[in-house]
Order: C-alpha cells, then structure tokens, then sequence
C-alpha cells in the first residue's frame, strides 16, 4: 500500500509544546450556528469519505510521531482504513500517556475518531466538529505545512467524489424523520456512500 505522507517526516525532532493543554483542538460549529473554514469543507464529502480522510491523516500523524515501522500504530493506521470502511467493524485504540509528546497525539487522535464514529451512527452534524479536531491535532504536530497542503488539496476531489452522499445532501433529500427511519431500517450504508479506494487520498 503506497504511503500518503512524506518518509522524511519519521522520527524528525519533537518541535511543539504537548500537555493537558493541548487535547481540544476543534471549532466546529459556533453558538450563532456558523461553521468553520475546516467544517464548512468536511461537510461537502460523504461520511466514508470523511473517515477515510481520517485514516489518511493518521499515516502522517504516525509517520510524524513514531515512524513507518512501530507496531502499533500501523495497527491503529490498519483499523482506521477497516474503520473507513465500515466504523461499526472498527475499535481504534492505542496505548500510551496523555501527556507522553510522542503517544500522546496519537492516543487523542485515536479517541476522537471514535467520537467520529458514534457520530456517523448517529448520522450527527457533529461527527464534523469532531473530524475537525482530529485534522487540526495532525497539524499542530506536523513540522511544516506539507501535511497541511495536502489535506486542502483532498478536500475537493472527495467532494467531487462523494457529494451526491454529503450529510446535507442525504438530510435533504429524506427529510429528518426519512433518516431516522433509513437508519432503524439499517439502511446506513447507503447513507455514508460508497467505499473509495485507497488512491482516492494519494495526492493528484
């Protein structure tokens, strides 16, 4: 399976500040009911397509914290594509202390995409305030902005790719109470959209 982020990103020098501080990274959506810059582009991309874009960004966070070879978090990177896939299927944990700067991220970004996770059963707006935080912990982490260019750069093609299955889209065309009832029905899949290969979040 070819590798998203750069290798040179592996074990390069620890260079941000992480603590109990540091845990709440999104913005989501704003008292007045306003989204973010980040959110107001999750939300033109089906739920598969936002948790593969969650799977994406943990190959850079691993690649950035603990390398392309550490068992674990290739594990955790492995769970989140099943998770892409299928987030009923999909447990991501992973060990290590809260405010450890290398295991830390990881473990947070592993907690919030489970939060991604309830949410997408949910079929809540809320699965994109939590998506949001999850991307902005990759990007605190990362020591340029080359993570960050590619993350904007897939915001549009998985649009392009999956806007038929946006939330909004699927809301509108269903009605709120026709998505309470394709969900008892267990007619989710159809709700996240289609599966998209892992090319889909190669760069172009």
């Amino acid at each position: 399976m070819p590798s998203v982020p750069p290798p040179s990103l592996a074990r390069t020098t620890i260079g941000f500040a992480w603590g109990p501080d540091q845990y709440d990274f999104g913005h989501g959506f704003s008292s007045d009911g306003s989204q973010s810059a980040i959110v107001r582009k999750l939300v033109l991309i089906s739920v598969r397509g936002n948790l593969g874009l969650l799977a994406a960004s943990a190959e850079w966070l691993t690649f950035r914290l603990t390398g392309p070879d550490d068992p674990a978090s290739a594990a955790l990177v492995a769970t989140l594509w099943a998770g892409a896939t299928d987030p009923r299927q999909a447990d991501p944990t992973f060990a290590g202390q809260k405010t450890d700067p290398i295991k830390g991220p990881i473990l947070e970004y592993a907690r919030t995409v489970r939060s991604c996770y309830r949410t997408a059963l949910a079929f809540d707006g809320a699965f994109f305030s939590h998506a949001e935080s999850a991307l902005r912990l990759v990007d605190y982490v990362m020591p340029n902005g080359a993570y960050r260019t590619w993350r904007r750069d897939r915001y549009g093609s998985l649009a392009a790719l999956t806007s038929s299955h946006a939330m909004r889209a699927v809301r509108a065309s269903l009605g709120e109470t026709g998505v309470e009832r394709r969900l008892t029905a267990g007619d989710v899949d159809a709700l996240w959209g289609p599966a998209l290969p892992r090319e889909a979040y190669e760069p172009i």
